[in-house]
């Protein structure tokens, strides 16, 4: 099996779904999108996925080449 993305839209990451989520941080056919509105909500993402996966696991997943966590910010909806 290859790489599969997950993208991240609009969640949490709270621990309260690591049950759910857990998967896609732990297992290395994963890479994980993770889209956020500003440096606040991005912030409390990366506390989340910390809390859930582990310091150590965590730097070692977003330093790896490609990334298996990134963190992408959201453009700004213009409407008309």
């Amino acid at each position: 099996m290859g790489i599969t993305d997950v993208y991240i839209f609009g969640h949490s990451l709270d621990v309260t779904d690591s049950d759910v989520l857990k998967e896609f941080f732990t297992d290395e056919c994963f890479n994980v999108h993770i889209f956020y509105k500003d440096k606040g909500k991005e912030a409390a993402l990366i506390a989340n996925v910390v809390k859930m996966i582990g310091e150590d696991e965590f730097i070692r997943q977003i330093n790896s080449v490609p990334p298996q966590i990134e963190f992408i910010k959201q453009k700004d909806m213009i409407k008309k």
